[in-house]
């Protein structure tokens, strides 16, 4: 199955207390191919928003699909900081098309607001809509108040009974898609929507190791660098990944020669500690350089795109050289067979980004996004750099410093 985002409407989440909404493709969805539109740069100074974003599809994304993320006190203090303190209420829209080059393409627009009640956080509203033949599903406050979506209506209302206020629906629907309770079609719209979350690969603060949507890269009593749960054949399908990974970290350390893992393990995990060859030297993973840390948790988002996932980065530039990062972005926007939607400060993406269409956006500092649009020769890359995108006059000179790191009150 093939997904694309199309578009991404959010408010309330840390700064951000006014609808802001990214476009990812045109309007107009007649012959759709995800050619020259597959790669998405997001660009702004320091604090403004860029990593909120990314955030906000990150929760849905675990609202979606893990059962008990609102019932867990960790999430919910996380979520306390992030939902704005103005809002007290966070909502996110995603639009997406699950796509296979022929004319049944289906559109899908899933929306969920979250609330601070109490002190607590619940669900205050949940649809899903499909575009092609209009259907719903509507839910506010924990009630079921129109669906014309899934047929076995009254199996799911009852199932759902006061579970909606901490449990998405699509995570509830999960449990009765397992025991076959579903109709048909019932079951495609399910499979979509669920599949699309499970596609999405997302990087923000969490470095999360990908390969098999079941690793963490993890400090275990400063011990252990991985934890893996016991599976058939799951050491063989990682060493496999790691002589890839190696391959990729030679391009930026040439005398790598490979990577390798030590394990122990109890009734139902291997614990791993990993180690990174360079001929005759051999370093474990947690005195090796962050960069190249980073980079080998990239490479496992960077094989999603090529493989069709839809992969979110914060801050990509932070582990790779820029020369480097200009080629790889080039790649994965002519190979790859799946969507990169990235927040970066390397303004010499612009360039290789111009290229492309919809693939440039800024967020200002009244949290507009301002989208580039192609106009002959000129240059996003000089204009942002010039102070010529709306709200963001970067107006700082060298003097501004002087001030600040003077000496002359003995500081």
């Amino acid at each position: 199955m093939n997904y694309f985002i199309l578009n991404l409407k959010l408010n309330g989440i840390k700064n951000i207390e006014k609808e802001i909404e990214i476009d990812f493709y045109k309007k107009d969805l007649k012959n759709f191919s995800p050619i020259n539109y597959n790669v998405k740069g997001i660009f702004g100074p320091n604090g403004i928003g860029k990593t909120a974003i990314l955030k906000s599809i990150e929760i849905i994304k675990n609202i979606a699909i893990n059962n008990y993320y609102l019932t867990n006190s960790e999430n919910l203090n996380l979520l306390h900081k992030l939902i704005n303190k103005n809002t007290k209420k966070m909502n996110v829209e995603i639009t997406f098309l699950n796509f296979n080059n022929k004319k049944n393409d289906k559109k899908y627009v899933y929306y969920v607001e979250l609330e601070i009640k109490h002190n607590d956080i619940f669900i205050s509203k949940e649809s899903i809509k499909t575009e092609n033949k209009y259907k719903e599903l509507i839910i506010e406050s924990g009630q079921i108040l129109n669906n014309s979506l899934f047929k076995n209506s009254v199996l799911i209302e009852d199932i759902s009974k006061n579970l909606l206020n901490k449990r998405s629906i699509l995570n509830i629907i999960n449990d009765i898609e397992k025991n076959n309770l579903l109709k048909d079609n019932d079951n495609e719209t399910f499979i979509n929507l669920f599949n699309f979350f499970k596609n999405l690969y997302i990087k923000t603060d969490r470095y999360q190791y990908n390969m098999l949507d079941i690793t963490n890269l993890m400090d275990i009593d400063d011990k252990y660098d991985m934890r893996i749960p016991k599976k058939k054949g799951i050491l063989e399908i990682l060493k496999k990944d790691f002589k890839r990974k190696t391959k990729f970290l030679k391009l930026f350390k040439k005398d790598l020669s490979s990577i390798s893992f030590e394990k122990k393990d109890d009734s139902d995990y291997y614990y791993l500690n990993i180690f990174f060859n360079y001929n005759d030297l051999e370093i474990s993973y947690s005195f090796e350089s962050q960069g190249i840390k980073l980079l080998f948790i990239l490479h496992s988002y960077l094989d999603k795109i090529l493989n069709g996932g839809i992969v979110l980065i914060d801050e990509i530039d932070s582990s790779i050289h820029d020369v480097y990062l200009n080629k790889i972005i080039e790649f994965f926007s002519e190979e790859g067979k799946g969507q990169l939607i990235f927040t970066s400060h390397n303004t010499t993406l612009l360039n290789t980004l111009r290229k492309y269409n919809n693939s440039i956006d800024f967020i200002n500092e009244n949290t507009e996004i301002v989208s580039w649009i192609k106009n002959g020769n000129s240059s996003a890359f000089n204009k942002y750099r010039e102070g010529y995108i709306k709200g963001l006059p970067f107006n700082i000179v060298e003097s501004d410093f002087y001030e600040i790191f003077s000496n002359e009150e003995g500081v």
